[in-house]
């Protein structure tokens, strides 16, 4: 019997009303009852919204729920979408698997309810959605299908609604019963190799689920063999109904070495300081390899201390051919593979060792920002264990690595000795922007922040390195196109580039290429600085990039916007002659250079005159009045190791402090968010975050660490010790920049200001002027790849219907981080 008859035999509609097949009916309220339920009935609707890689996304369905508007749809309810075309909600439901496939969840919603007689905490699985909103609350999602992600969630007695922002074209939820408030989980480790014959301690990284609904805190953890004894680690606090990977040390040097190859239990404990026995333990397995092995290596990153892994396949040793200094191979994996996987394609090669960095994650990882962070990370801390020859290191990809290759090679470009990219894209997809002529000061703003993430006008910066650039196989897609556009950009400048295009994608094809890019390798090795003459820089931002081989570029004139130095050194004269666009300070690298001597600099046409050579480096500062020398820049400027923009508080082990001093509402807010950003920091990066109260916070603590509040001058307690002289103040009610007010309870502000008695950190802000203003900032997308956020954002709810038209501010501080002078643009003219 279907549910219209049904409603109609218990008298609940008319049987009038059943025959116009006019009746609009909610999504069927699934029970949880027993120890599991998959989720069979949802209500789904296409994408409403505008979302894409730009600061702000359209969004009416997350506009309602910041508004307090939200309600439970109906079938055949609409919503006016972004475009203003009218959208329906209809019923759909899963598979016998628990699989819902469907047209509109390729960026559209699923809505679901699920009824309980009593409260409880359960766990939710689900794949394929962006995020979900738990009765209102945000979580995040899975959206690369990888079936990795647990999440504790409250169930509130009666019923409750989830709402799935969908990404793959097809979901699958599950609510299960924990066994356990505190347990390890297995499905999502970053595990190292056991090396024959190392005994250095290894770290592990291990998720760990807490479902109380308070904090985990006054924890220990160890990791031990059978036999021997263990390592005891401190276990950062996990918030309440958190998820967190943990760092766990093992030491190898505790147990006899099995017969190779081999697979080795470990026992996991994790204990808490109040009670005598464990709170939760596992075992867990890692591979044993011979030291000629490929293997696996994991390190803790200095971005955030969590544990991260690469592959490394070690040179071969016993050989025949001619003897070369040892040199490192990276190669970075494409979209839809690992690092592994990669290194299965190669056997050892002579004098080459291969690492494949992880980039963090494999799905998602685009070799940008974190992504290419960790490739970096992973070459130091290869350094540590392998013997190579620093000039002779190259990097690969294909693909989305072969785009990494290029980014790494011009983001990075003192690391490589040549560069391999084969079928590489250059540029992320944008929306169309508006005209030049047509655009608003807050549009032109805009603009400016979305070009500062362009690749193509960065590759100068590679001319240093040898370029092998290839387009293999039959495509007339989106690679091979751009391949053709990078040969040309390359040809303009770069005095050492190769470009092939193979039609032949067969095995023996691919074989005879790995085999040539050995080749092309071995034969290049990167200049010593002595022997770069000139040297060409482009940056759109240099906190993420500033140096090509002696040359620096510390600050720019406009912020976001492209800068570019060309240097040439004539020996003979000692003679530094540049020219530059758009940069306020540079300097000049001078410890290969002949101690106590002169030499003379020409900037723009510019004599500056005679600079001593004192074995550091010479820095000129542009003003007014021309270039001239400084000393040193202040540390309370702008320069390269604090530059700001609002992604880089992810950064220096950052610290996520929600607010409790406001309403009931305002602090639920602030602990989800934060909760919500730590969640999506995991999924999206394989990171690990510290996520405490403020009332938990010691601002005098660990000075050089990232702070990240939540909350506003009224509800988080941190505010005023750490942003007291700030010249953005956000209250209930108003937000002030620098004496200029902006009033009303909706109001969304993010920025970044430098943290005092720090010349490295920096305190982001996630605030609103009230529980609307703060709801709008749920979904900011600074965690997505190829988004760029400046220093500060003001925005109002409304900017979730109306898109940029309202966004109140935008723009970044001047280089001493003041607001005036600085280049924070609004919409509207001061009164």
């Amino acid at each position: 019997m279907n549910r219209l008859a049904c409603l109609y035999r218990y008298g609940i509609v008319s049987l009038a009303l059943l025959l116009s097949e006019q009746l609009v009916l909610p999504v069927h309220a699934e029970e949880f009852a027993k120890n599991k339920l998959v989720i069979s009935e949802f209500l789904v609707i296409p994408q409403v919204g505008r979302y894409g890689r730009v600061p702000n996304h359209v969004d009416p369905l997350q506009a309602a729920i910041a508004k307090g508007s939200w309600k439970a749809p109906y079938v055949g309810d609409s919503v006016l979408g972004h475009g203003g075309r009218a959208l329906t909600w209809n019923s759909a439901k899963s598979d016998s698997t628990g699989w819902l496939e469907h047209s509109s969840l390729r960026g559209g919603y699923a809505y679901a309810e699920v009824t309980t007689i009593e409260r409880q905490v359960v766990l939710l699985e689900a794949s394929g959605h962006a995020m979900v909103f738990i009765n209102g609350e945000p979580r995040v999602g899975d959206p690369y299908l990888t079936g990795r992600t647990i999440l504790p969630i409250v169930l509130r007695e009666g019923r409750n609604e989830l709402l799935f922002h969908c990404a793959a074209g097809k979901l699958r939820a599950e609510l299960i019963r924990p066994q356990q408030e505190v347990f390890f989980d297995q499905r999502d480790m970053t595990l190292p190799s056991l090396v024959e014959g190392e005994t250095s301690p290894l770290w592990l990284g291990v998720l760990l689920v807490n479902c109380r609904e308070k904090s985990l805190v006054n924890c220990q953890a160890t990791a031990s063999f059978d036999s021997g004894s263990s390592l005891i680690t401190k276990v950062d606090s996990i918030p309440p109904l958190g998820v967190r990977k943990v760092a766990i040390p093992l030491d190898p040097s505790t147990f006899k070495e099995p017969k190779l190859p081999a697979k080795v239990p470990v026992n996991l404990s994790l204990n808490e300081l109040a009670k005598d026995n464990p709170t939760a333990t596992t075992t867990i397995e890692l591979s044993m390899v011979g030291k000629q092995k490929m293997q696996r290596r994991t390190f803790r990153s200095k971005l955030d201390q969590s544990v991260q892994a690469y592959d490394v396949l070690p040179a071969e040793t016993n050989t025949d051919i001619p003897s070369l200094p040892v040199g490192m191979l990276v190669t970075l994996h494409s979209a839809d593979e690992s690092g592994g996987q990669q290194l299965a394609q190669y056997g050892p090669v002579p004098s080459i060792s291969i690492l494949a960095p992880s980039g963090r994650r494999t799905k998602g990882c685009d070799w940008e920002g974190w992504s290419a962070t960790d490739a970096l990370e992973a070459l130091d801390d290869a350094a540590q264990h392998f013997a190579f020859d620093a000039r002779r290191v190259w990097l690969r990809g294909t693909g989305t690595g072969g785009h990494g290759a290029l980014r790494l090679g011009s983001t990075a470009p003192n690391r490589w000795a040549a560069l391999a990219p084969t079928n590489a894209w250059l540029e992320y997809a944008v929306r169309e922007s508006t005209p030049t002529d047509g655009q608003t000061p807050i549009q032109a703003m805009l603009a400016r922040i979305n070009a500062a993430g362009e690749l193509a006008p960065l590759l100068v910066n590679t001319a240093h390195a040898a370029i092998l650039l290839e387009s293999i196989g039959q495509r007339s897609g989106r690679s091979a196109d751009d391949s053709r556009e990078i040969a040309q950009t390359l040809s303009l400048f770069h005095p050492d580039f190769i470009f092939r295009q193979r039609t032949d994608f067969t095995p023996a094809s691919l074989a005879s290429a790995r085999e040539e890019l050995l080749r092309f390798c071995r034969d290049h090795t990167a200049p010593l600085v002595s022997e770069v003459d000139l040297v060409d820089c482009v940056t759109f931002d240099p906190g993420k990039n500033s140096r090509v081989e002696w040359l620096t570029i510390l600050q720019q004139i406009e912020q976001g916007s492209l800068s570019r130095a060309a240097v040439r050194y004539d020996p003979e004269q000692r003679l530094y002659l540049g020219m530059t666009s758009n940069v306020a300070a540079l300097s000049i690298a001078v410890a290969h250079l002949e101690k106590d001597t002169t030499v003379d600099v020409v900037l723009d046409g510019e004599p500056i005159g005679q600079s001593a050579v004192d074995g550091g480096q010479l820095i000129f500062v542009h003003d007014e009045f021309g270039w001239h020398p400084a000393p040193e820049l202040p540390k309370v400027l702008k320069q390269p190791q604090r530059y700001g923009g609002f992604r880089s508080v992810f950064a220096n082990q950052p610290i996520l402090v929600y607010g409790t001093h406001g309403s009931d509402e305002e602090n639920a807010w602030a602990l989800a968010k934060s909760r919500y950003d730590a969640e999506t920091w995991l999924v999206r990066t394989n990171g690990s975050i510290d996520v405490v109260a403020d009332t938990s916070f010691d601002p005098t603590s660990e000075p050089d660490r990232n702070i990240m509040l939540y909350g506003n001058a009224d509800t988080n307690s941190a505010w005023p010790r750490l942003l007291s002289t700030s010249p953005v103040q956000v209250r209930n009610g108003n937000v002030i920049i620098d004496r200029r007010p902006e009033v009303g309870d909706d109001l969304a502000c993010v920025f970044v200001r430098p943290r005092q008695r720090s010349s490295t950190a920096i305190v982001g802000v996630v605030s609103g002027t009230g529980i609307t203003g703060m709801r709008a900032t749920d979904r900011l997308p600074y965690f997505v790849n190829g988004v760029n956020f400046p220093d500060l954002l003001l925005l109002s709810a409304e900017s979730l219907t109306q898109g940029d038209d309202d966004i109140r501010a935008a723009g970044y501080f001047g280089l001493g981080w003041t607001v005036e002078p600085g280049e924070i643009v609004w919409r509207d003219v001061a009164l």
